[in-house]
């Protein structure tokens, strides 16, 4: 039915909206508008194009995301993980196209992955500072490469929910019964809190260094009321432990809008 199928899709990969493919990087919002934002990161950056969808169409404003699975896409840094010269490539690739424009920038990572264990900069590992000093750095550099007049967006740890058996496709509508999937008990705030704490007063660290051009969001002060929800109108918002289906993307979307409208409208304002 009608109503099966717009269930089905708001199940459905995070990047549904998305349009005009091009390797790594697709268009969404209005497509026939001027460049609006542009997403960098890697699969917890696809989170966005759903958030994001609806308040650019709105606006008359066209979103581009750059992303690639499993890799830091922030400057100088390498993955040591089997996918490195992937992710080295990807990486070069997508900043590059990012430095030729001037719109705002979010950048949104799965930054538990990147820890100092897993990335070097330009070779260097262990540098001083927190278990993220490594990716810090990075950030930091690709913020002054980007110019003191760039807007950029910084999307902090995701609220993960590892302690959920999900099977997305028992989720799904079908034409015969069958045995759904429990549905998993929501998430404490404070659990939640602590467990993105560190990334998060990392990535505030750096939204203080530079107060005028650097906004901060917090996935858990957006998402979460006294706890983080798993399942919405019997939905579930999640497709795995981390990841976003498009009805949770669209979820925290509406939740975050005012942030993410004062983010894109505030950057075109200023001088």
């Amino acid at each position: 039915s009608a109503e099966q199928i717009a269930q089905t899709r708001l199940q459905g990969p995070v990047e549904f909206p998305c349009n005009n493919f091009d390797g790594l990087r697709c268009s969404f919002g209005d497509l026939n508008a001027p460049l609006g934002v542009q997403i960098i990161g890697d699969s917890f950056a696809r989170h966005y194009v759903s958030a994001l969808d609806d308040i650019l169409k709105n606006k008359g404003m066209r979103g581009e995301i750059g992303f690639a699975l499993g890799c830091p896409l922030i400057e100088g840094v390498t993955y040591l993980g089997r996918d490195a010269e992937f992710c080295k490539r990807a990486r070069d690739t997508e900043l590059s196209r990012l430095k030729e424009s001037s719109s705002p920038v979010i950048i949104v990572q799965n930054w538990e992955r990147y820890s100092n264990s897993s990335v070097t900069l330009e070779g260097r590992t262990g540098i001083d500072g927190g278990r993220f000093s490594v990716i810090q750095e990075g950030l930091e550099r690709l913020i002054e490469d980007l110019g003191a007049t760039r807007k950029v967006l910084l999307i902090g740890a995701q609220v993960v929910m590892p302690q959920c058996n999900l099977d997305r496709a028992r989720s799904l509508p079908a034409p015969l019964r069958y045995s759904k999937p429990l549905q998993c008990a929501a998430k404490d705030r404070g659990q939640a809190r602590q467990e993105g704490s560190e990334i998060n007063a990392m990535l505030r660290e750096i939204q203080n260094r530079w107060p005028e051009q650097v906004s901060l969001l917090i996935p858990v002060e957006t998402f979460c009321d006294a706890e983080c929800p798993v399942w919405l109108n019997g939905l579930p918002l999640y497709q795995d432990a981390s990841h976003f289906t498009v009805a949770g993307a669209t979820y925290f979307g509406e939740r975050a809008k005012p942030s993410l409208e004062r983010f894109l409208f505030d950057s075109f304002r200023a001088p």
